[in-house]
């Protein structure tokens, strides 16, 4: 997720998901919808838009259809809440007409500075409620290093992958994509 702008709640009337999806504030900006509420996001840094895509990009060449990586894919996790990962995996096609990701079997969010509390605490609360999710990734935008959530029945097990030869492993859909092909030459430019 891109850094984001919080109104207080007096400024900011809680929307349903129709009205958010039917809501057009005239500009270009982003929103997403967070327990009914509002909020902007603005364009992401340098690093963190290079990691995200090296990310989906990862995903896809290593995904058969019906499977897909999606980049800011939007997605539904209840009736007030519209996220926007920076990538989502999922093995439902989309149809013409979808204003989200179907079935999220993975998602991923690059954290910002400013962002990785709602991105550790809101936003990996309300992606663990959503039943295909199976896993869920936060990659450190500095450091070669991934927080990596995995559904095991009824719970969680976190693993935290630390340096460039660490490798990410998805059981469902089978896949492995190792911290090196992420960060290199990323951290590095300053």
């Amino acid at each position: 997720m891109s850094e984001a702008f919080f109104l207080p709640p007096d400024l900011n009337p809680r929307k349903t998901l129709a009205e958010f999806l039917a809501w057009d504030d005239g500009t270009d900006t982003r929103y997403e919808l967070l327990d009914g509420r509002v909020f902007a996001m603005a364009p992401a840094r340098a690093r963190h838009a290079a990691m995200a895509a090296r990310l989906c990009t990862a995903f896809n060449i290593r995904l058969r259809a019906p499977c897909g990586a999606f980049s800011e894919g939007g997605i539904v996790s209840s009736a007030d809440t519209f996220l926007i990962p920076d990538v989502v995996v999922s093995c439902t096609p989309a149809g013409p007409e979808d204003r989200w990701v179907r079935n999220p079997r993975v998602i991923a969010e690059i954290l910002s500075p400013s962002t990785k509390g709602i991105d550790r605490g809101a936003k990996v609360a309300e992606y663990r409620t959503i039943p295909s999710v199976g896993v869920i990734l936060l990659v450190s935008t500095d450091e070669p290093r991934v927080e990596a959530w995995f559904r095991a029945d009824r719970h969680w097990v976190v693993l935290d992958l630390v340096g460039l030869d660490e490798v990410i492993r998805v059981e469902e859909p089978a896949l492995s994509i190792p911290l090196r092909e992420i960060y290199e030459g990323i951290l590095d430019a300053e």
